[in-house]
């Protein structure tokens, strides 16, 4: 395995700032693995790399509204090799794209409003009923402080092309009984569309994907 790895930013005088990240793996892996189509499974071995590169803007219009832009890609590709010859190949791709903007109304009061994108993409050996799908996501968030009371409520759609709309949100509450002393309660929900890696990966004999495989919804108390 080699693996490699840059990260920067600079904040000009205006505020201005910026940020990137690029991280770049290859491996190699030799293995034993009978395989379903007759081949001995001696020599098998696989070739893959991953990437990720991201980027992210911010910066202030107004004193009283901050925008946050982020964009990245990630790729993750393998050949598969039995026998010495080459057996399969299963690359995936995501793309995505952020916009947040934080409003402060005075005082401790911030809202938050927000949109996301994700684009995934599968390349592989063999035909998959989906082979590529998008995520649109929106967003709304409010934080307060009102004397040793601290509340936040968040809302969020979510458009999945291949699993439909989903919404999800949260509500929290904080009273300060001290100085160092703080009682809080909170509740949300999540959705969690599966990978396509958690959906197809290839059976190797180790692990594989699930094409049955639904979307994990959660609630949770504390």
């Amino acid at each position: 395995e080699l693996s490699g790895s840059l990260r920067g930013g600079y904040r000009f005088d205006n505020g201005l700032e910026l940020d990137g990240s690029w991280l770049h793996v290859d491996n190699h892996s030799d293995y034993d693995s009978r395989s379903t189509s007759g081949a001995t499974g001696r020599f098998a071995y696989s070739e893959g790399s991953q990437q990720v590169v991201g980027g992210r803007a911010r910066f202030t219009p107004l004193d009283a509204w901050r925008v946050t832009l982020q964009a990245g890609h990630s790729e993750d590709k393998a050949d598969n090799f039995r026998d010495g010859a080459f057996y399969s190949r299963f690359d995936t791709r995501r793309d995505t794209f952020g916009w947040q903007n934080d409003f402060s109304l005075g005082g401790e009061q911030l809202i938050t409003l927000g949109f996301d994108y994700q684009q995934d993409s599968i390349e592989v050996s063999d035909d998959y009923a989906v082979d590529s799908r998008d995520n649109k996501g929106v967003y709304g968030q409010y934080q307060a402080r009102f004397g040793r009371h601290g509340v936040v409520a968040g809302v969020r759609r979510d458009d999945n092309e291949q699993f439909g709309h989903h919404d999800t949100g949260n509500l929290g509450w904080s009273y300060d009984l001290r100085d160092d002393l703080v009682l809080s309660a909170s509740y949300g929900t999540a959705f969690k569309a599966p990978t396509f890696n958690d959906l197809y990966a290839p059976d190797t004999g180790f692990t594989a994907g699930n094409p049955d495989l639904a979307p994990e919804e959660s609630q949770s108390y504390e």
